[in-house]
C-alpha cells in the first residue's frame, strides 16, 4: 500500500509538471494524430494538449504492444 500510494503521488506530481513546464512531449502520430508521450520509469504517459489544458489519456507500461485501440479516436476529441 505505502509503495502504491507513492507511485500515485510520483506520477501525479510527473503529470503537473508536464501541464506546468508546457512540456511539449513526444510526438505519437503513429498511433493518434495529437498524441503525445512522455517515460516516466517502466511506464510511458500518453496525453495530448490543447492551449489550456492537458489530458492524461493513458499511463501503460513500457513494454506493453500499443495500437490505436488503445486510443479511441472520441478521446481525442474536446
Amino acid at each position: 500500500m505505502v509503495a502504491a500510494t507513492r507511485f500515485v503521488r510520483q506520477i501525479t506530481h510527473k503529470i503537473a509538471w508536464i501541464a506546468e513546464s508546457g512540456f511539449p512531449g513526444v510526438p505519437r502520430d503513429d498511433l493518434r494524430p495529437g498524441l503525445k508521450a512522455l517515460p516516466f520509469r517502466k511506464r510511458c504517459i500518453y496525453f495530448r494538449t490543447t492551449p489550456e489544458t492537458v489530458i492524461i489519456l493513458r499511463v501503460l507500461h513500457g513494454h506493453q504492444q500499443l495500437s490505436s485501440d488503445l486510443f479511441p479516436q472520441e478521446q481525442q476529441e474536446d
